[in-house]
């Protein structure tokens, strides 16, 4: 992997490690320029593809991806880690779009950005044949909904979620045995606004969700 030169030390789920020697990939590898302005999401969704399964995508913290459509090729126990930025301009892009039966995904330390109030969308999606979906200690700002998930054995802990517009994080019907905790929402404002928002119903309920510590 690329990585300009630069040594990184990352925290990735709760231990400290040097880049160096993480099996790692770099979307500025693949093209991407990490500047904010540059539409990277061909060079992150190539990134993702040469990584594949268990695959771990690196995002050096001083680099600012700026993503117009979801990526693709996110694969079964991927993990997005390292501290960069993904940025998305205002409208309803969602980055990560995860679907098809993904299972243990993993998402740590990411900056979520958009440029304006999104009119829809979220950060991260996640339909119900999702399975074990990990996001911990990323931020978001400005989605209309940070999260929405609907996989069920996830965990969602310790994000901070500032000017949604209507959820800072949507469960969805079906999605049962989740762990939302930890997390700090600061901003929801819309009219009929949500911190966290449970969507199950009497035929498809939210089973054995714990949500604590929240803020």
């Amino acid at each position: 992997h690329n990585t300009g030169g630069k040594t990184y030390s990352v925290a990735i789920l709760g231990s400290t490690k040097n880049l160096t020697n993480i099996a790692s990939y770099n979307p500025v590898s693949f093209g991407a320029v990490g500047n904010g302005s540059t539409n990277d999401t061909t060079a992150m969704s190539n990134c993702a593809l040469a990584a594949g399964a268990n695959g771990r995508i690196f995002l050096p913290p001083d680099l600012n991806f700026r993503v117009t459509a979801s990526i693709s090729n996110v694969a079964n126990g991927q993990t997005w880690f390292g501290g960069g930025t993904i940025s998305v301009a205002a409208g309803t892009v969602v980055p990560f779009a995860l679907a098809s039966s993904l299972t243990e995904v993993t998402f740590s330390g990411i900056k979520f950005v958009a440029t304006a109030t999104m009119t829809g969308g979220s950060a991260i999606s996640a339909d119900n044949t999702v399975t074990k979906l990990r996001i911990e200690n990323c931020s978001f700002n400005l989605f209309y909904a940070a999260i929405d998930s609907s996989a069920s054995d996830s965990w969602i802990s310790n994000n901070v979620i500032t000017n949604s517009v209507i959820q800072g994080i949507k469960i969805g019907t079906h999605a049962s045995r989740c762990s939302i905790t930890g997390n700090e929402i600061k901003t929801v404002n819309g009219a009929s606004a949500y911190g966290i928002d449970l969507n199950g119903s009497s035929s498809n309920p939210n089973n054995d969700v714990v949500v604590s510590n929240n803020m």
